[in-house]
C-alpha cells in the first residue's frame, strides 16, 4: 500500500531552533498495509522502516515503513 507521509517539527541543529514541514512517499507491505488500512487519513502515527530507491533506475525514494505506531492510543496508556 502506497501512502503519503506529512511530518511537522522542531529540531535543534547547531544551537539553533528550525522549523521541519516536509511530505515524503512511503510503501507499506504485508501486516504493515494491513494495519495502515485501519488508520484514518490524518492520523499521527510513528513510523520506522528503509529508504530505498523507488524504481531500480530511478533517482528518487521512498521510505519502506517496517514498524507503525498509532501515537494517539499510545499517549493514552
Amino acid at each position: 500500500m502506497r501512502f503519503q507521509l506529512q511530518h511537522s517539527s522542531t529540531q535543534t541543529e547547531a544551537g539553533m531552533q528550525r522549523q521541519v514541514e516536509c511530505e515524503a512517499g512511503c510503501v507499506g507491505i504485508g501486516e504493515i498495509a494491513t494495519a495502515l488500512s485501519k488508520f484514518k487519513a490524518g492520523a499521527a502515527v510513528q513510523v520506522s522502516g528503509f529508504l530505498a530507491k523507488k524504481s531500480r533506475g530511478g533517482t528518487q525514494i521512498i521510505l519502506h515503513v517496517t514498524n507503525i505506531l498509532n501515537i494517539a492510543s499510545s499517549n493514552q496508556r
